[in-house]
């Protein structure tokens, strides 16, 4: 569907449903997409979400735009629990990173690809992994962040260095302090990366102890932590911080609420382990952003907030910019 501008929005935004109908009744609102968009050839796209339950479950499809979103066709499937897309730095091809299980494997496809055909790596660590996340950068460097479940101590923010294209990767550790809330041992799910050249920050938080653990979901004390590299990860993201340990960005309180209509969701939508994002600037690599959420308050208030914060100095230091609670809509299905 189409909504046309006003005085005051004076532009068309266009909003398309890649998934067919027969593949749209996930119902736990658990529908997670993905998408990437080619950065030397913007017309194209490829994204991806969780498909129907059933005997289906976890068999997913991929959708593929060469025309700026306007029309999709369906490139191929996949089981996956999680999963996240990237396009190489030059174009040449996309990167998809599905999680099933525990192992994360690594795909590389091209538009003009019938599917996606053998993995080009298959990681199993610890085979207790969470939530991938790929970027990349140039010299073929492709990295991966992935919650570790299989860590000691709450050290769980971890990320797969490769500087082949996605294959025989480094593990890096990237939270080498720990401290995990009892009852959690991990970190927040998400570890989350962004790429300028050979600068690569990282970010996650750190839940070091327990405010409210009841049917409204989990919230924690926590440190949101922000490592780098500078050399293409070669340095293991020790360049940030004493120690090498990174810098504590902000200290407040994570929630985790893999639940419904609660004071600690968004209507029906959970907010369970998505919620870190971080961004740098590609025309100046110690300009970044991080946002994250914040749930302060008694237990019952439900206070959630999305706070953004920036740093013009590498990540070294940053000022704290806004704090607004996100915005229910009506319930809707994935």
């Amino acid at each position: 569907m189409s909504a046309s501008g006003t005085s005051n929005f004076p532009f068309v935004f266009r909003v398309v449903d890649i998934i067919p109908h027969d593949d749209s009744i996930e119902s736990n609102q658990n529908s997670e997409p993905s998408i990437a968009v080619n950065p030397v050839n913007p017309m194209q796209m490829f994204a991806g979400s969780f498909g129907p339950e059933g005997s289906t479950l976890n068999h997913n499809t991929f959708f593929l735009s060469t025309d700026g979103g306007a029309t999709w066709s369906s490139f191929g499937t996949l089981d996956d629990d999680d999963k996240s897309i990237a396009w190489k730095t030059d174009g040449s091809a996309i990167l998809v990173t599905p999680l099933l299980d525990g192992p994360i494997d690594t795909y590389s496809v091209t538009v003009t690809d019938s599917g996606f055909g053998s993995a080009i790596n298959h990681y199993v660590g610890s085979n207790n992994n969470d939530q991938p996340w790929v970027r990349t950068g140039p010299s073929d460097h492709v990295y991966v962040a992935f919650n570790d479940l299989g860590a000691s101590g709450g050290k769980t923010a971890s990320v797969n260095v490769s500087v082949s294209g996605g294959t025989s990767p480094t593990t890096v550790t990237l939270d080498r302090i720990g401290g995990s809330a009892p009852g959690a041992a991990q970190d927040d799910p998400a570890v989350r990366l962004a790429v300028n050249g050979s600068r690569v920050y990282a970010v996650f938080d750190r839940w070091t102890g327990t405010v409210e653990n009841d049917a409204n979901g989990q919230r924690y004390n926590s440190q949101l932590v922000i490592v780098r590299s500078d050399n293409g990860g070669a340095d293991g993201f020790t360049a940030l911080g004493g120690g090498g340990n990174g810098v504590t960005a902000a200290t407040h309180i994570g929630v985790f609420a893999d639940a419904q209509n609660t004071p600690l969701t968004i209507g029906q939508e959970r907010i369970a382990g998505g919620d870190i994002a971080i961004a740098v600037d590609p025309n100046n690599a110690n300009h970044v952003v991080v946002a994250y959420t914040d749930a302060p308050g008694n237990n019952g208030a439900g206070v959630v907030q999305l706070v953004v914060t920036e740093s013009f100095n590498g990540g070294v230091s940053g000022r704290r910019k806004s704090a607004r609670p996100p915005r229910a809509g009506p319930a809707s299905r994935a």
